[in-house]
């Protein structure tokens, strides 16, 4: 019998959005606005002024906005699409698309928009080239597409430039200063590495996601020093002796914010003598959601939908609301507590739920893990569920029958230096193994092993030098892991070194390579699923053959020393032009993810069985299965079905 449950809401994420002035309002109070991010809902935006009076703005179409600017008092553009821009009334809220002519990528915050010349640009990174845009939306037509204008992938933040001209700030691997004009459509690069005359690495946006101009016009850099843009170059100042996000300059003195963990700092910085002085701490704060008012006031909206009104002079908390903006979104992690409880964790909010299987009544449990981020691989031991988080690579122990009260319930139990996304995971009842990609703009991963008895963390640093590990499975005998790797980093945000994927063995005790295959060429990532017999695993390859995109599957053959060869001859196209497998934890059979839903299938014979479809509902996204009961995520219910493996297993 199938059982279908409602999915609880959770706070809606409010990351990688900067937070922006409209101005004021009709009634004269400035007005912020910021988006979330729901792939499932769409997204919803708060328009709050001031004083702590707000609106919320849906789009259902829409899974996020990370980049806005005002036209004019009523207009709003905004972006999260390199390929279409959105125009929103504010007061009616009609809104209009329009194509920009670019490819799909995801546009972060930092899009100019130019009321005097009626223009926009933003950048972006369809792999594999930085490609920005310009959009002429007085006229409502595209403008110019200017792919491979630099090398960096992502954007941060601009400036004006006091001639009609503007700057972008773009990232990784370098940090390039793109001079867009208006007046021309035209676009220049300056790198960072360029101005202080040596190389630069410049992977985040943690210190750029605003900037602060003096009274000369000069802009400051953070590690890179003051700024001309007229002249553009570099100019004496003062330099911060923190690293920080500044993000208001008045008077001489400096506003800025920083991120660990879970808390945001906000501090000033007296320009003149150099004291750097902390103001305050916000909880679950981002450095894209705290601004200063004209009024002189720090105004912020946390990760989790907080507003808050701080005095820029003391610190003192003038105003604290919660917002009403919890939705359905989109679910990463299943995980059965107990026949009667079942845990969620919800892409982006760093956030995890439970679901009452009685009753059907859902709880948010808050957040799970530090920082930002989501977890992204859930293990039940025992009595306890572990769950590694992005953006930190951490893993914590979650106790379900005591009070959910991070740090304290959830607690961090592990922590790899070098990690950021946990992208693959295995056990035997005892030990925990993952593997996290390493940080963008890196290639490689880091691999974890954790001792659920001892508490004992150990990791291993790019045990396959330049590879990603995608997939684990621990072999028949418990002695080992199979492993699938990604030549390229996590993103694609660095170009590979290696022109191949791997299969390896990886020894379970020193966590060291025993013996790898090649993937068959054009592979960009190989997966191993599961056991099919003693010696013989599932796999797949997922990548461009016969210049077509295709995931194919084969057969790993663990029997020797070494991995048996995978060639491309001995792969197939998986069933129903099948995208992803779910191993089911009995040999053999495996769940397989098609446009048309998900449904059971066999390998064990010369040619794969259709056993039985476990959903029909092409909405359906995501298949866990855990303890021979399988579990299959729609855009607002959980369909739980704990006796279709029972009649195959």
């Amino acid at each position: 019998m199938v059982r279908r449950f409602a999915l609880p809401p959770a706070q809606d994420p409010f990351v990688n959005t900067p937070l922006i002035s409209l101005g004021p309002g009709d009634d004269g109070a400035e007005r912020f606005w910021i988006t979330s991010w729901n792939s499932v809902s769409g997204t919803q935006a708060i328009m709050i002024t001031e004083d702590g009076r707000e609106e919320i703005h849906r789009f259902d179409d829409h899974p996020g906005f990370y980049s806005a600017g005002p036209e004019d008092a009523a207009t709003l553009w905004l972006c999260g699409d390199l390929a279409k821009v959105v125009r929103h009334d504010l007061r009616s809220r009609e809104r209009q698309v329009f194509a920009t002519g670019a490819p799909y990528a995801l546009m972060f915050g930092g899009m100019v928009v130019d009321p005097l010349s009626g223009k926009l640009f933003g950048l972006a990174f369809p792999p594999p080239t930085p490609t920005a845009i310009s959009f002429d939306f007085r006229n409502g037509r595209a403008g110019s597409v200017f792919a491979g204008v630099c090398d960096e992938h992502y954007s941060a933040s601009h400036f004006a430039n006091g001639d009609g001209t503007f700057t972008l700030l773009a990232f990784n691997p370098d940090l390039a200063l793109l001079r867009w004009d208006p007046a021309t459509d035209t676009v220049t690069r300056t790198l960072a590495s360029e101005l202080l005359g040596r190389p630069v690495r410049w992977t985040d946006r943690m210190t750029i996601s605003a900037t602060i101009t003096d009274d000369d016009g000069h802009v400051y850099l953070p590690e890179v020093g003051w700024y001309d843009p007229i002249g553009q170059r570099l100019v004496p100042g003062p330099e911060a002796g923190r690293r920080m996000n500044w993000f208001a300059l008045r008077d001489g003195k400096a506003w800025g914010s920083a991120m660990a963990g879970e808390m945001l700092t906000v501090a000033t910085w007296d320009l003149a003598t150099g004291v750097i002085t902390e103001l305050c701490r916000i909880p679950d704060g981002t450095v894209q959601g705290v601004r200063m008012s004209a009024a002189g006031r720090i105004v912020a909206v946390t990760m989790f939908g907080t507003f808050l009104v701080i005095d820029a002079a003391d610190g003192s908390l003038l105003q604290s609301r919660h917002l009403p903006t919890d939705s359905i979104g989109h679910v990463d992690c299943l995980r059965r507590i107990d026949a009667d409880r079942l845990l969620g964790t919800t892409f982006i909010t760093q956030r995890f739920w439970s679901l009452d299987l009685r009753t059907g009544a859902g709880e948010d449990l808050g957040r799970a893990a530090p920082g930002g981020g989501e977890v992204l691989q859930t293990w039940k031991i025992k009595n306890k569920v572990y769950l590694a988080a992005y953006t930190g690579a951490e893993l914590v122990e979650y106790d379900p029958d005591r009070a959910a009260r991070f740090p304290e319930n959830p607690r961090v139990v592990a922590q790899p230096s070098s990690g950021m996304r946990p992208v693959a995971a295995a056990d035997d009842g005892r030990l925990i193994f993952y593997s996290s990609n390493h940080h963008y703009g890196e290639l490689g991963c880091v691999l974890t092993r954790y001792d659920t008895e001892t508490g004992l963390a150990t990791y291993a640093d790019d045990p396959l030098p330049g590879q990603a590990i995608r997939s684990l499975v621990i072999n028949s005998a418990g002695t080992a892991l199979l492993a699938g790797t990604a030549m390229e980093a996590d993103c694609q945000s660095a170009p590979p070194t290696d022109d191949h994927c791997l299969f390896a063995t990886i020894d379970s005790v020193t966590l060291g390579a025993v013996s790898t295959t090649r993937a068959p060429a054009g592979t960009l990532a190989a997966r191993v699923h599961g056991v099919i017999d003693t010696e013989r695993y599932l796999a797949t390859i997922t990548g461009r053959f016969d210049d077509l995109d295709q995931v194919r599957w084969l057969i790993l053959d663990a029997a020797g020393d070494e991995l048996g060869p995978a060639t491309l001859d001995a792969t197939s196209l998986l069933p129903e032009g099948g995208s992803a497998v779910v191993a089911t934890g009995i040999a053999g059979l495996f769940v397989i993810k098609s446009r048309a839903g998900f449904a059971l299938w066999d390998f064990r014979a010369a040619e794969p069985v259709r056993l039985a479809t476990v959903c029909d509902d092409p909405s359906a996204y995501a298949c866990q299965i855990q303890d021979g009961s399988i579990h299959v995520l729609l855009p607002d219910a959980v369909l739980i079905d704990d006796d279709l493996l029972a009649r195959f297993g």
